[in-house]
């Protein structure tokens, strides 16, 4: 990425390089916000390094309330938060996406709301957190985000968010 070029091009101390990671992101999230003769960007860079990789996944909305995606040490995944809507987490891995959907599909404590065989939508219990998931098995790619089912129903956010 970028981002990772831009630290290791650093000569100067470790601690200025780690920093040179954000400062890269941020002069370019500033730059995207006016119209360039570049690659079109709809986001901040950090998030149109998302996008790139699972738009087709969730709504183009999610990704517009994001005020950043990092990521988060595995190859092709990231963090992803805003304010508004939330951390959400995602995967690239036909590995991943065939194991989530094996315990979405088979542990009474998930539901699934969507199975469509290449699209699972739905949501795993561990106590009073549900894991909302989305999986494109074709893909290989994985969304979830964690709730509070004492705040929120996951059939309903899911809807909210128009996963489902």
């Amino acid at each position: 990425s970028s981002s990772e070029t831009a630290s290791s091009e650093s000569t100067t101390s470790a601690s200025v390089s780690s920093g040179s990671s954000a400062a890269a992101q941020s002069e370019k999230a500033s730059g995207s916000a006016e119209p360039s003769g570049e690659k079109s960007s709809k986001f901040n860079a950090s998030v149109d390094e998302a996008y790139a990789i699972f738009g087709d996944l969730v709504p183009e909305e999610i990704f517009a309330e994001f005020d950043r995606c990092d990521p988060n040490g595995v190859e092709d995944s990231f963090n992803c938060s805003g304010s508004k809507v939330g951390q959400f987490q995602f995967f690239k891995s036909k590995t991943k996406a065939s194991q989530t959907t094996q315990v979405l599909t088979e542990l009474r404590s998930s539901r699934v709301i969507e199975d469509s065989g290449s699209r699972v939508v739905g949501w795993s219990m561990l106590g009073n957190t549900a894991i909302l998931t989305v999986v494109n098995n074709d893909e290989g790619l994985i969304m979830q985000q964690m709730i509070s089912t004492d705040q929120e129903d996951p059939e309903e956010r899911l809807t909210e968010l128009g996963l489902v």
